[in-house]
């Protein structure tokens, strides 16, 4: 990064010693850094896979610490923050079931926010049940769709499809016509092409994308 990036972010970092987790990890724990967790859910057969910023210990229960940057001031969305970072409401279930380990009525996510202004320590607790109902609530709406789903129907997008290798003769694509009249975006050429290794999965039989 370099200009007024640089500076900002060179900011962020120097006002994250504040809200910084190390102050209050017990000493002597093993605390980990981007670690990949994996997690079986039989119930809904799936694999769930989840990657913390940083797990630590504190006072015998687990700290689950998601990290993000904005270069605004204040939240704009208006919405929750378990639904704007769904990583937090994955990250509080996971704890309140105990599938991180420690006493789950001791733990909770942290998510820091570094804003231009200064950070954002939002403290979400297992302790908290509302807050756990809401995390399953968040977690239910964005896997029940394609863990119901059965025909795996293509949900295109004008500006995905846009860089989309297997646009050019998928009949789904959303790509506007191109101005020298060639009509093979978005439609059907004369020949279809031979399917490549990487264009493999968005044809019938290949893997589904969830």
């Amino acid at each position: 990064m370099t200009g007024r990036g640089a500076e900002l972010g060179a900011q962020m970092m120097a006002r994250h010693v504040a809200v910084c987790p190390l102050k209050y990890a017990d000493l002597g724990m093993p605390l980990s850094t981007e670690p990949v967790l994996a997690f079986n859910d039989p119930a809904s057969d799936t694999v769930v896979i989840a990657e913390p910023d940083l797990l630590y210990w504190d006072g015998g229960g687990r700290v689950y610490r998601e990290t993000k940057t904005t270069g605004y001031i204040a939240e704009r969305s208006g919405k929750d923050v378990l639904e704007v970072y769904p990583q937090a409401a994955l990250a509080l279930v996971l704890l309140a079931e105990g599938a991180l380990g420690g006493d789950p009525a001791r733990s909770r996510v942290e998510l820091e926010i570094l804003r231009p202004t200064g950070p954002d320590l939002e403290l979400i607790s297992t302790g908290d049940p509302g807050r756990v109902a809401k995390a399953r609530e968040v977690i239910a709406s964005l896997a029940g769709p394609w863990l119901s789903d059965r025909e795996f129907a293509a949900k295109p997008e004008a500006k995905r499809c846009a860089d989309c290798e297997v646009a050019q003769w998928c009949p789904s694509a959303l790509l506007a016509p191109p101005d020298d009249g060639d009509s093979r975006p978005g439609g059907k050429p004369d020949a279809p092409p031979t399917p490549s290794a990487q264009s493999a999965a968005a044809l019938p039989g290949g893997t589904h994308d969830a």
